[in-house]
């Protein structure tokens, strides 16, 4: 405990022993008062407390550690004090006092109504502490530094975010609410998911995973298991799946006969000789490459629009049913014909080459090449030459295997020495003035902002979080950042398909919590603590509500959104439960 220092006063010790409490910490925080006569027959040691009748005793040196007077008052059950006994690691200690001592007393109050945590604060190695926090239900600790993470007393949990930490083990056996678990970037060897009944997504992708079973998560939406080392995968149980990622592993056989909701399937990087997705008439992306396949029959998936198939062992493909491809990649060896596409990226996977390439087996190429190095008549490409490619330019060295990238890529803006392009998928890339391209940054065109991720691409109708780590943001269809409007939500952070209806501030900022009206002024809007905008039901106004742009609060009461999520307001109406109620101007029930 720690002892703050104290002068030789009367009042200074009076003070303490007033309050007759011992000062032995119980670890919890949680100190008991302590009566006279059990302080009398209480042992001590000179390194526990100095006690002395008479305050003229009390000699507490320099060098001796604070005592902490408010460590020694009683908290009630609801409360948990914030000290080094009840949250050991220093940074976590300050997220918590930051984030929840509203009184500034070091004391988190009403801890049953704490729902969600965003811990970005780096770095914490561990979240002792957190097991206090029993309503918990949404918990996001990525990219903090974690060694060890104890969740099993928050058995609430309906969503757990840990990836890019240095787990090793995860135990979430007690967590049978969870909905979505990202676990992904650790260390994991194994990881139990079985009693997870409730998982809509599981994302536990670049770990040290040797076997994973979803066999009881049935409501499985999405899985991401790639690069890990498994060997086997078995999703006949996971009928609901829409996204498989499940590349870079050591598969020899994958089944997706039985997961016909798939719309995205990524197996590339296995060792698969075989691959039938017949039954799989929704996908839209499949990327198979660096396989073992020697055929590949995509004639009954004609919703695809991105198929990634090189780097495999056959020679022909037939992709006459799939008319609505806009991104192909395949083998500069393959016999196909693409006359009928409409692509606005192909993508040839070339063998080491010496002098020309042979693009002789694909029929319609000619629309995707121009340049001094293409050769019309012969289907040829002269080794080492420039191709001119839409408005950029592109040397490709033959020296070893490369990805010969062909594509219908405009240029649009430059805007402080970076140059912007657009490709007829709607992709939006970004080069700066040596050539080199623009990842993980924000970057504006003149007019718009835009995010590029990892892959070079603009993020496209995804939220996000700002890079203050705190508000959320969002780029729509055209990868533009929305400011100061509507807009319709198609994506969550995680990814997850949704249809919400929100609104962004003049920053960029997600509304969250808030009554707002509209940029006439005249329609109401209730956006919720999730930053989402109420439609087409009853709902009750949260306690911690504002007005937008102040502080002052909107007060508790219930309200009625409509459909477009404009509230009703001036009328009467009849409640949920058949009430005949009035609605006050400023949407709540009267």
């Amino acid at each position: 405990m720690k002892l703050r220092k104290m002068k030789r006063s009367m009042m200074g010790f009076s003070l303490i022993a007033a309050l007759g409490v011992s000062f032995f910490s119980t670890g919890t925080g949680v100190l008991p008062t302590v009566k006279a006569a059990e302080r009398e027959e209480a042992v001590t040691t000179s390194e526990d407390v100095a006690t002395s009748s008479d305050a003229d005793a009390l000699d507490v040196t320099e060098t001796e550690e604070e005592i902490l007077v408010e460590d020694t008052l009683e908290v009630e059950a609801n409360q948990i004090r914030i000290n080094a006994a009840n949250f050991p690691d220093e940074n976590f200690r300050k997220y918590i006092k930051k984030n929840f001592d509203k009184n500034n007393d070091n004391i988190v109050d009403n801890i049953a109504n704490i729902k969600s945590m965003e811990i970005t604060t780096a770095p914490i190695y561990n979240l002792k502490g957190i097991e206090h926090f029993g309503a918990l239900e949404s918990l996001s600790c990525d990219y903090i530094g974690l060694t060890s993470l104890d969740v099993s007393k928050n058995t609430a949990l309906k969503m757990l975010w840990c990836k890019g930490n240095k787990l090793t083990s995860l135990d979430v056996s007690k967590n049978t609410a969870l909905e979505s678990l990202d676990c992904e970037y650790n260390a994991l060897t194994s990881l139990d998911v079985g009693r997870n009944t409730a998982l809509k997504s599981l994302y536990c992708n670049s770990n040290e995973l040797t076997s994973l079973d979803v066999s009881k998560n049935t409501v499985l939406k999405d899985l991401n298991c790639g690069s890990n080392e498994l060997t086997s995968l078995d999703v006949g149980k996971n009928t609901a799946l829409k996204y498989l990622t499940c590349d870079y592993n050591r598969l020899t056989s994958l089944d997706v006969s039985k997961n016909i909701a798939l719309e995205s399937l990524t197996c590339g990087y296995n060792r698969l000789a075989s691959l039938d997705v017949s039954k799989n008439t929704a996908l839209k992306m499949l990327w198979c490459k660096g396989n073992k396949l020697t055929s590949l029959d995509v004639s009954k998936n004609t919703a695809v629009a991105y198929l990634n198939c090189d780097n495999n062992d056959f020679t022909s493909l037939d992709v006459s049913k799939n008319t609505v491809l806009t991104w192909l990649s395949i083998d500069s060896n393959i016999t196909a014909d693409i006359s009928n596409l409409n692509l606005s990226r192909l993508e040839i996977y070339v063998p080491q080459v010496k002098g020309t390439i042979d693009l002789s087996g694909i029929t319609g190429i000619e629309k995707y090449m121009s340049g001094s190095g293409w050769n019309g008549n012969t289907k040829k490409l002269t080794y080492g030459l420039e191709i001119k490619q839409d408005g950029q330019y592109a040397n490709y060295n033959m020296n070893d295997r490369v990805n010969l990238i062909l594509s219908n890529v405009g240029w649009f803006s430059r805007y402080q020495k970076c140059d912007f392009y657009k490709d007829l998928y709607g992709n939006v890339t970004c080069k700066y003035s040596n050539g080199n391209p623009v990842i993980n940054e924000f970057k504006c065109d003149g007019t718009y902002t835009y995010y590029f991720q990892l892959d070079g691409t603009a993020m496209r109708n995804r939220l996000t979080y700002h890079p203050d780590g705190e508000h959320v943001i969002y780029f729509d269809e055209n990868g533009h950042e929305v400011f100061s409007n509507f807009h319709h939500v198609e994506k969550s952070i995680a990814g997850e398909a949704v249809d919400d209806l929100c609104f962004f501030d003049v920053y960029g900022y997600m509304y969250v919590d808030v009554m707002t009206y509209d940029q006439a002024g005249q329609n109401l809007y209730y956006v919720n603590p999730y930053g989402v905008i109420e439609r087409g039901n009853w709902f009750e106004f949260s306690d911690t509500c504002v007005w937008a742009g102040t502080t002052n609060k909107v007060g508790k009461g219930y309200g009625y959104a409509y459909e477009d999520g404009t509230l009703m307001i001036n009328t009467y109406t009849y409640n949920w439960i058949g009430r005949y109620v009035y609605m006050q101007g400023n949407g709540h029930m009267q």
